[in-house]
């Protein structure tokens, strides 16, 4: 099953240094190569988050990349209450195993992420409630609670924050946290997401106005020790889906077809 914590990515790694984030933000964004939706008996055009549209289907692809990862289905369902929240419920399966986990629709808060095994087992849990985050992970023993006074996500999760920045106008930046797992343990990455500008973007599925949208660490850890920026394109326009992510070293993910 692929791990959603080890850096931004869906990967079977046990580890994630912080020079890792480059390579691991790349599989993130390959393993999500089909994005699906599941019809709902109401439009997704109600509230902050419910900008993503029932039968949504994404396909990308990686240029440059020396690794490989298996397609990822991700099943949506909109306007459900989880935890006594309005809340958007995913559902992702890479034929190893699978994991879900739920957002508020207000803000695209993280509520709980869930990964379990082949055999329907979870073995990873995340749930967030206020400022507390509780961690319960079978393959390392892990089971503890963080304070985190920003939002909590992690690899998978994070890319629909980047998503709303671009769906929300007069929204320029964002701060949140990072969970990575760190050898047995979890660290906090404090990190952040502003908008650049807007610009025409070429890419196999054709032309689009997107919202750039720059990443990275915080602070003094992010300027001295992990400084590599990233650059993500999201269509200006409603559903504002993904187009394009650009690496320092290179790497480009791209949006060869979208339909719903």
């Amino acid at each position: 099953m692929h791990d959603s914590t080890d850096g931004p990515r869906p990967s079977p790694a046990r580890s994630a240094e912080p020079h890792q984030l480059s390579s691991v933000f790349i599989l993130a964004l390959v393993g999500s190569f089909f994005l699906h939706a599941v019809p709902s008996h109401k439009t997704c055009m109600q509230a902050t988050g419910t900008f993503i549209p029932d039968g949504e289907h994404i396909v990308l692809r990686c240029i440059r990349s020396d690794t490989s990862s298996p397609p990822l289905d991700t099943l949506t369902t909109a306007h459900i209450i989880f935890n006594r929240r309005p809340a958007l419920h995913f559902r992702s399966s890479d034929g190893t195993g699978h994991s879900e986990f739920w957002l508020t629709q207000s803000d695209l808060s993280l509520i709980r992420y869930v990964e379990y095994s082949m055999e329907g087992r979870p073995v990873l849990e995340i749930d967030c409630e206020g400022d507390i985050v509780h961690i319960r992970d079978d393959a390392t023993g892990v089971d503890k609670h963080l304070r985190c006074s920003e939002p909590v996500h992690v690899s998978t999760t994070i890319l629909q924050v980047l998503r709303r920045l671009a769906a929300t106008p007069g929204l320029v930046d964002w701060k949140g946290i990072l969970l990575v797992r760190h050898g047995r343990d979890y660290r906090s990455v404090p990190v952040y997401a502003r908008v650049l500008e807007e610009k025409m973007i070429s890419v196999p599925a054709g032309r689009f106005r997107c919202r750039e949208i720059e990443f990275g660490v915080q602070g003094l850890i992010g300027n001295v020790f992990w400084p590599t920026r990233y650059r993500y394109d999201y269509t200006a326009d409603p559903p504002h889906h993904f187009v394009r992510y650009f690496d320092p070293d290179g790497e480009v993910i791209e949006l060869v077809s979208y339909g719903k």
